[in-house]
């Protein structure tokens, strides 16, 4: 079994890295339907515009629980700049940059494709969380740190699939 960095033990900032891109992931996502119920025609444009604006001002300074608690409540009451100055004040704290962020995001995004497009169960159905005994997160995100830099989405999305698709094929076949 693995450790989870929210138990106790030795805090896993990599996994905490994740996990807070992955709020940024749901909160891109309720920033665009929130622009495109507003009938904001560039939807995309407006929320690249929020992000930039609340990187440039994060609340920094703050202890981990203090940033989340503020996290949680800005999501109740819909204030989407002071959750996001809370997030990028949480990614300063992990010492991620624009260029990290962008990365992790990507890497969350196209696991979520692959894993819609491709399904995540075993042959019994279960979900395949581990594969090799690492987290598919952690996995993908390997694959996606070694291509080629200057490739477009389109041909990151293609050849991480494939490797992806051949990392759990060889687990499969260990099972």
């Amino acid at each position: 079994m693995y450790n989870l960095w929210w138990k106790a033990g030795q805090t896993d900032l990599a996994n905490l890295r994740v996990e807070t891109v992955d709020i940024l992931h749901f909160v891109v996502s309720k920033l665009v339907v929130e622009s495109y119920a507003q009938s904001k025609i560039n939807s995309i444009e407006t929320v690249v515009e929020v992000l930039e604006a609340t990187y440039a001002h994060p609340i920094t300074g703050l202890n981990w629980v203090a940033y989340f608690k503020a996290i949680s409540l800005h999501t109740l009451t819909g204030e989407n700049a002071k959750l996001l100055q809370h997030l990028f004040g949480v990614f300063a704290k992990l010492e991620m940059d624009q260029v990290a962020i962008h990365h992790a995001y990507l890497t969350k995004n196209l696991l979520n494709h692959y894993r819609q497009a491709r399904g995540y169960k075993d042959p019994n159905g279960d979900y395949l969380k581990l594969i090799g005994g690492r987290e598919d997160n952690v996995v993908f995100g390997e694959i996606i740190a070694q291509l080629e830099q200057n490739l477009s989405l389109s041909q990151i999305k293609t050849q991480s699939f494939a490797q992806m698709d051949q990392v759990v094929a060889d687990c499969r076949n260990r099972l």
